[in-house]
C-alpha cells in the first residue's frame, strides 16, 4: 500500500513515516498542499494522509483535489484544531484524525479504512 503523509510539521512527518513503513507501507511525504498535488499528480497513492492547518493550500483543499482526481484514494485528515472538520464532506471514504494522538492508533485507522474499502462493491 502506497501512503502520503503531508505536515508542515517536519517531526510529525518523521514520525509517521517510521509507523507506516514499519507496518508495511511504501511511504511518500510532504510539507504542504501544494508539493502533496504535485506529488498526487505523478504517483498512485492508497491513502492520502494530511493535516489541516497548512500554508499555501491546506487540507480541505488537498481533500478536494484527490476526491476528485483520485476518487478510490482514501483521504484522512488530521487537525488539533478543526476537530469536527464540518466542511469535510469530500470522501465518502475519508475520515478524521484529532490531534494529539498516537501513531499506532493513526495506523489501525488507515488499516481499517484500506480494509474497508477491500469490501466495499460500488
Amino acid at each position: 500500500m502506497n501512503i502520503l503523509i503531508v505536515d508542515d510539521e517536519s517531526p510529525i512527518r518523521k514520525l509517521l513515516s517510521t509507523c507506516f513503513a514499519r507496518s508495511g507501507f511504501a511511504v511518500e511525504t510532504a510539507s504542504d498542499g501544494a508539493d502533496a498535488i504535485a506529488l498526487c499528480e505523478t504517483n498512485k497513492f492508497d491513502v492520502v494522509l494530511s493535516d489541516v492547518m497548512m500554508p499555501k493550500i491546506n487540507g480541505h483543499q488537498l481533500a478536494q483535489f484527490v476526491a476528485l482526481n483520485s476518487p478510490t484514494t482514501i483521504t484522512v485528515l488530521m487537525s488539533g484544531y478543526d476537530a469536527t472538520c464540518e466542511a469535510y464532506r469530500y470522501s465518502p471514504r475519508g475520515t478524521l484524525v484529532a490531534k494529539p494522538f498516537l501513531p499506532q492508533d493513526v495506523v489501525d485507522t488507515v488499516q481499517s479504512l484500506l480494509a474497508q474499502r477491500a469490501t466495499a462493491t460500488f
